[in-house]
């Protein structure tokens, strides 16, 4: 292919890829965004909230961030504050409400 195809040629196709990328990832992209829209509209609870990337089976994810100490009381406080509630119990409701804001900020 590349003894048929010109320098011009090519350099117009790699500036086009730039301008429109196109192949699975895309692709992915795509149908994740309309697969999320789809089932946002149709949740009741925001905690239930996804992101086009939920729907992409092989995209890389980020690391989650770790929470730091001062975070951590803050919740802890925070929760006793409404109940009783086992660290356990505080760390996964901390985590939801951050993936929460991750998002919404997506989402915005």
């Amino acid at each position: 292919m590349l003894e048929e195809l010109s320098w011009e040629e090519f350099d117009g196709w790699m500036t086009y890829y730039v301008i429109s990328p196109w192949g699975e990832e895309r692709a992915d992209l795509r149908c994740g965004i309309i697969t999320s829209k789809i089932h946002n509209v149709n949740v009741i609870e925001k905690s239930d909230l996804l992101s086009p990337i939920d729907f992409m089976p092989y995209a890389k994810r980020p690391e989650p961030e770790p929470i730091s100490p001062e975070e951590w009381e803050r919740a802890k406080s925070a929760h006793r504050a409404v109940g009783e509630r086992s660290d356990t119990e505080i760390l996964v409701a901390t985590e939801c409400v951050l993936e929460e804001i991750e998002v919404i900020e997506d989402v915005d």
